[in-house]
């Protein structure tokens, strides 16, 4: 099991060598340049002529719903006014030696009405010069990268849409529907990987590798989306006795590396969706409803066990950006963060986490101290707490007290800041001879015991604590913060300890 040091030590770790690889790579080309004009002379109609354009760059690689609709991880929003055919330029900051983009207009007077869909996502790359001309049906390039960008285009373009599905849902033939998307889904495919042969000579091997992969997204989206959404018994029965059912319950992907399959945004999409609609419960006459915790659980356990290695963790972070708002995710964070390997998608479920916490009321917990006493949370509530949960022997625990020390000579003569120490020791008296050793804790700190509960104490299950050691900073007896950077060492000027002290900082405002 992953510590919760590992993931704090991202911080460390992971984020400042990123820094430094954009730093060096934007010495260079800072921006990528995107230059064009929207053709659509719908737009003359709008307010003032001119209509919303706006990108949205990532270096994670999501769909569009996702990309558009969190903050979970390092993204971008370049937006614009613009009128009809007239030219514009936007500079696209480089996060990452790739990216990952939607790009979209309104087009209507309501300004609801977005051109480009979800499913187009465009991947950017480093050295990238482009220009380009929007409209109703089509996006265009030219320039530097622009073989891969086009290909998108007419891969999207490709894809397979049943147009006479409502008249064949009214008229009840459910069968003939699925009949009818199995024969242009299957069609479909091929005409997209003719597409992705007739640009492998300018797009190179590996990006005609990543938008193979990136069809079955395309193909299977939006049409398990409505699958999964409908509340029909009958269409619901005919999807599962069609031939289209059994192609992607028996689904086995492209034979490509994990990542490359990681590095298509779409293609771990339609896994998602793939185990969002094989796990509703259908007993034949009634269809359980989407997002209940048992529907929650199942896609969950799918992915722990039916997936591994950056496929998996793509997964888990989709899951959690997914279901996010849903009470009942919150009981898997803990393993989830154990079993991501990947650090990007690590780093999405820890801003999870921090969320899903913040404000929520602490435990109120009453545990006796090393002479006895009883304390209180309630008899803390005016100070911020530094609180952390360790044990006898924990390699990590005592890692994290001596990464505390600058945090500690800071903060431990200060009147409104606490240090609350508490460990999950079955034997007392091995706790009480561990805090006098000042490997675990500082003596001098509130130093509390679970009463030999161990793991089983109600504090420890109500926190969901997984793995340790695990620290949390306390203010007014909610959660302040449910992820604190793990501090860098006694230096408070510098690395993460500073952004420790800056935090609290903010906590005694």
């Amino acid at each position: 099991m992953i510590s919760i040091k590992r993931i704090n030590r991202i911080l460390l770790t992971v984020l400042p060598a990123f820094a430094f690889f954009v730093t060096h790579a934007s010495a260079a080309t800072p921006f990528i340049s995107l230059k064009g004009r929207v053709a659509d002379p719908e737009i003359q109609q709008m307010p003032g002529g001119k209509t919303r354009l706006y990108a949205i760059v990532s270096e994670c690689p999501f769909n569009g719903m996702i990309l558009s609709g969190s903050a979970n991880f390092k993204s971008k929003m370049i937006e614009l006014k613009v009128g009809f055919n007239e030219p514009f330029t936007m500079m696209i900051p480089l996060l990452a030696r790739r990216m990952y983009m939607i790009l979209r207009y309104e087009d209507n007077l309501l300004g609801r009405k977005w051109v480009n869909d979800n499913n187009n996502v465009y991947i950017l790359e480093n050295g990238d010069d482009l220009r380009c001309v929007l409209s109703k049906n089509d996006i265009r390039f030219t320039g530097k990268g622009s073989a891969r960008l086009n290909c998108q285009t007419d891969l999207h373009q490709a894809k397979f849409i049943l147009k006479d599905r409502t008249t064949l849902f009214n008229a009840g033939q459910f069968s003939a529907i699925y009949s009818k998307q199995k024969k242009g889904i299957d069609s479909a495919i091929k005409v997209q990987k003719a597409v992705i042969n007739r640009y492998r000579s300018r797009i190179g091997r590996e990006m005609a590798d990543i938008l193979t992969a990136n069809i079955y997204g395309l193909a299977y989206n939006s049409f398990l989306a409505g699958v999964r959404m409908t509340g029909s018994v009958e269409e619901y029965s005919a999807f599962l006795a069609s031939e289209l059912y059994n192609d992607i319950r028996n689904f086995k992907g492209p034979v490509l590396p994990q990542s490359i399959l990681a590095a298509a945004p779409l293609y771990t999409d339609f896994l998602f969706e793939r185990e969002l609609t094989l796990t509703r419960l259908f007993d034949g006459m009634q269809l359980e409803a989407n997002a209940e915790p048992r529907h929650i659980a199942a896609v969950y356990n799918r992915i722990k066990s039916g997936y591994s290695g950056v496929i998996r963790d793509k997964l888990l972070a989709s899951f959690f950006l997914y279901w996010k708002t849903r009470p009942s995710i919150t009981s898997f964070l803990e393993e989830g963060l154990s079993l991501a390997g990947q650090d990007r998608y690590r780093l999405v479920l820890i801003n999870i986490s921090e969320q899903l916490r913040v404000g929520a009321d602490f435990f109120p917990f009453e545990l006796e101290d090393t002479q006895g006493k009883l304390v209180r949370l309630s008899d803390l509530s005016e100070k911020l707490l530094i609180v952390d949960f360790w044990y006898t022997g924990c390699p990590g625990c005592a890692n994290l007290k001596r990464a505390m020390a600058g945090v500690w000579q800071t903060y431990k003569d200060h009147p409104g800041v606490r240090f609350v120490s508490i460990s999950i020791d079955k034997d007392r008296e091995q706790w009480k001879r561990s805090v006098q050793t000042h490997e675990y804790t500082e003596p001098e700190a509130v130093n509390l015991y679970t009463g030999g509960a161990g793991k089983n104490h109600p504090v420890i299950k109500s926190l969901q604590i997984g793995a340790y050691p695990k620290m949390f900073i306390v203010k007014d007896g909610k959660v302040f913060s449910a992820n604190p950077p793990w501090p860098s060492g006694p230096d408070t000027s510098t690395g993460t300890t500073r952004e420790f002290i800056q935090l609290m900082q903010k906590g005694l405002q």
